[in-house]
């Protein structure tokens, strides 16, 4: 069990703070639809699906690299962690940056 802890230090703390952003996000997309505002309203849309989109490539590099780690052996751990890290976020670091370039630009739109 002690393996996973450097899973849950760079992954899942991140990933509960996405979440608690997304759903910011998400309350105030529900409040600008019921107050009628169309413009805020589809940008809080694009942002909460961003968010849903970053939390889900989170989700889905913390399963592949759980995966790889469960059948490996102890004497040469750190070595395989980190290539099946490697592994895992080399197919998923493109849609994350673009996701995270939107989020900053739309950040700077909105104030």
């Amino acid at each position: 069990m002690a393996s996973f802890i450097p899973i849950r230090r760079i992954v899942l703390v991140p990933t509960c703070i996405l979440v608690f952003t997304a759903d910011l996000y998400f309350l105030q997309f529900i409040f600008n639809l019921l107050s009628g505002k169309v413009t805020a309203t589809l940008l809080y849309a694009v942002i909460t699906l961003s968010f849903a989109g970053i939390i889900y490539e989170l989700s889905i590099i913390t399963a592949k690299t759980i995966d790889n780690l469960k059948y490996q052996e102890s004497n040469n751990h750190i070595n395989r962690w980190q290539h099946s890290l490697r592994s895992a976020i080399k197919l998923k670091w493109h849609p994350l940056i673009m996701l995270l370039v939107f989020y900053i630009f739309t950040l700077s739109f909105t104030k």
